[in-house]
């Protein structure tokens, strides 16, 4: 490979691990934002004053709400390696591609 060759592979490096970095802040911050959320409403509702099947139900869509957005999230990062894997078995089989052409 010449030498632009190789910083252009490099440059795509860096803007492909960026592009990772800035996704899982993205889905870091939902997930602080949902906590914030979630602590708000725990801080101002009390549960403890309610009749027993509303606690239960309190319990339940605390715990509801709790699932769904890590749900989203795994699947955020799911996708995000999904690429990533893919991209390098690309980069894998150019590689063999050019092994084999010389």
């Amino acid at each position: 490979m010449n030498e632009t060759a190789e910083w252009k592979e490099l440059i795509d490096y860096v803007r492909f691990f960026a592009f990772l970095a800035l996704q899982t802040l993205v889905d870091s911050s939902y997930l602080l934002i949902w906590y914030l959320i979630e602590s708000f409403v725990s801080h101002w509702t009390d549960p403890t004053g309610l009749p027993p099947i509303d606690q239960w139900l309190h319990l339940s869509l605390q715990i509801s709400m709790g699932i769904v957005p890590t749900i989203f999230v795994v699947m955020q990062i799911y996708k995000d390696v999904r690429i990533m894997w893919i991209r390098i078995q690309r980069k894998i089989r150019r590689e063999i591609q050019l092994d084999n052409d010389q």
